[in-house]
């Protein structure tokens, strides 16, 4: 008995010598697609939310950072999350919005609450229409939620969005800003959750985003495909 417990606090030991073993952090995965960004992974823990995409990655951390990093040039930049939001956000006027919350569903093991979203003009004359379901049931930072909803220029405070399309009447015209495909319980590797080696900081947005169609402005926020 006493060689068997010598042996298995040996083996527990050596694990935790292995990259990731002993930091596999407890999470989500998530897989989604929209049609100004294509596919996208996007893992999250508590602490910290990592999307990947082709033409950029972000990583939104607990701590305020997020970390912004595109593949094409291998370059990245840190970024305060007020600034990131400040900068790539998309503004949010409660004022000139009506938000109607909906029927709720139940998908991925998670229960989903439907938001209908109108976003008026100055005279108060309906411009677009959202329909996004969000779900309270994947914890991550209040932070992270804010960055998460500014991106997508809509309200905080109504869950983490798993789908989202905005309608424009007046143009008959819809987009798809996400819709997530699969989602699950899953555990990673620490580096999952990191930038991937081979990669230099810059503070140079322009040539952070160099190689990106349209720029930083199309790479780091749906602004540029509102319409």
């Amino acid at each position: 008995m006493l060689t068997r417990l010598i042996f298995a606090v040996a083996a527990v030991a050596f694990g935790c010598l292995l990259p990731g073993f002993c930091q596999t952090p407890q999470g989500w995965y998530v897989r989604a697609i929209s049609n100004y960004r294509g596919s996208q992974t996007i893992y999250v823990t508590p602490a910290l939310a990592h999307l990947i995409s082709q033409d950029l990655c972000t990583i939104c951390r607990a701590n305020g950072t997020v970390t912004v990093y595109n593949p094409a040039t291998k370059l990245y930049m840190d970024i305060p999350h007020d600034k990131f939001i400040a900068k790539w956000g998309l503004k949010v006027d409660r004022a000139h919005m009506t938000i109607t919350k909906g029927e709720t569903s139940t998908r991925w093991g998670l229960k989903l609450t439907k938001y209908t979203i109108v976003g008026k003009d100055s005279h108060g004359s309906p411009v677009y229409t959202d329909t996004v379901w969000t779900t309270n049931d994947i914890p991550l930072a209040l932070n992270i939620q804010d960055v998460c909803a500014a991106v997508l220029g809509i309200p905080n405070g109504i869950g983490i969005a798993l789908e989202m399309t905005r309608t424009y009447p007046a143009e008959n015209l819809t987009n798809t800003f996400l819709n997530t495909v699969e989602c699950r319980r899953a555990a990673f590797p620490q580096q999952y959750l990191q930038i991937p080696p081979g990669y230099k900081p810059t503070q140079d947005e322009g040539v952070l985003f160099m190689g990106n169609k349209g720029g930083a402005a199309a790479a780091a926020s749906p602004r540029a495909v509102h319409r």
